[in-house]
């Protein structure tokens, strides 16, 4: 009997048995960890691939440019041609275009608090002050000029709109008891103007109004409240619909106080939207017929077309105008809420947003270094803005 290399080779030797079986499985092992090692190597090759080719992957941007002014942004919005209009926190307003090249700014001596809206067609910006001080600052303006202003005074603004073409302004605002008497806290006047400063007409309102928008048509959607009486505890919370003249053609009363009052829909189709402080959504046709609501809903947005998104139960969801989901994604971007007419929908917390396409489809991610106060999405879809102590400006591929 013989061995070679210390091993027994006959097989019916307990030790040669053992040892064989030794090596077959250490055999098998080498063999295993060999195929494990290619999966692996074919995985991450394949996985390469597939995230390299953008399907089904988060892709992390950067903007187009940033622009650092120093201020925080209480306002930014973007148009469908490129322009940025912001408003910091100081009451200054300015133009940018979209290679971020200075337009314009013009801000008042005073440094009042205010507020900004911004036209659709993108060259309008309407201001308005705590103190009553109104004004229509458009982008070709030059740099300081002094834009046309009306001052109501001993009145409280409540709230501004302005039509997408520009040429209308509406205004709400509150009477003081000088001037309104006992019943100064319940009432409001519905002023509005034309593109030029010039008073078209106002109207008195037995509600406050507290929330605005213009319409194509320039017919008026409100949201206001009745303070409670001895008769009605309650009072009244309700969206009002006014037509071009200022005359009253219906309101609706709601279960809670409303927080966000617009248009929705085309021209062709348009929907008078409401959300509520109790977490209602509620949508109208123009006559004033419900046509659907939603109850838990603690944020909604919509812009001139078919699409609502909507925070609800730790979700954010896309309808379109008949009540229908679109998509739902869990999240915890739900901090700024922005949709656009095309169904484009960011969302976005303290410092991260992401842009979802119609579809749901995860567009893009972006995390920035500073607290996000403001975004924006163009109508067009094309542009899209970040607002803080920087303005990160993003464009689009549709």
């Amino acid at each position: 009997m013989c061995s070679l290399s210390g091993y027994s080779t006959d097989k019916t030797n307990d030790h040669f048995r053992t040892n064989a079986k030794s090596l077959i499985n250490r055999n098998i092992l080498i063999r295993n960890s060999l195929n494990y090692s290619v999966i692996i190597v074919l995985i991450i090759f394949f996985t390469g691939v597939f995230l390299s080719s953008g399907i089904g992957a988060l892709e992390a941007v950067s903007p187009d440019w940033s622009t650092y002014h120093g201020y925080n942004m209480d306002f930014i919005d973007v148009s469908d041609e490129g322009y940025i209009l912001g408003m910091t926190q100081e009451g200054t307003i300015f133009f940018l275009d979209q290679e971020s090249q200075f337009i314009s700014s013009w801000s008042r001596e005073e440094q009042v608090p205010g507020s900004l809206t911004f036209s659709t067609r993108g060259f309008e910006a309407l201001a308005l002050y705590q103190d009553g001080y109104i004004t229509l600052f458009t982008h070709d303006q030059e740099d300081g000029q002094q834009p046309w202003a009306y001052s109501i005074a001993d009145l409280n603004y409540e709230n501004a709109a302005v039509s997408s073409d520009g040429q209308r302004i509406a205004v709400s605002s509150r009477p003081t008891e000088e001037i309104a008497g006992e019943n100064w806290y319940k009432q409001s006047i519905l002023w509005v103007f034309n593109r030029e400063g010039e008073q078209l007409f106002n109207r008195e309102v037995d509600s406050r109004i507290l929330l605005l928008d213009l319409n194509d048509s320039n017919w008026l959607a409100a949201g206001g409240e009745q303070i409670g009486t001895p008769e009605n505890p309650r009072g009244k919370k309700a969206v009002y619909v006014f037509d071009e003249h200022g005359y009253l053609v219906w309101d609706y009363s709601l279960e809670g106080s409303p927080k966000h009052v617009g248009f929705a829909g085309s021209s062709q189709n348009e929907r008078v939207a409401v959300l509520t402080e109790n977490d209602r959504f509620y949508l109208f046709n123009k006559d004033g017929e419900l046509i659907w609501s939603q109850e838990d809903v603690q944020n909604a947005v919509w812009d001139r077309g078919p699409y609502i998104a909507a925070e609800t139960a730790g979700n954010v969801l896309l309808w379109n105008i008949e009540g229908d989901i679109i998509w739902r994604h869990e999240t915890a971007y739900s901090k700024l809420l922005e949709v656009n007419s095309e169904g484009i929908t960011a969302a976005a917390d303290e410092n991260e947003v992401i842009v979802r396409s119609r579809l749901g489809e995860e567009l893009f991610s972006y995390r920035a270094d500073e607290k996000i106060q403001s975004l924006s999405l163009s109508s067009s879809g094309d542009y899209f803005t970040l607002g803080s102590n920087l303005i990160n400006f993003f464009k689009l591929e549709n």
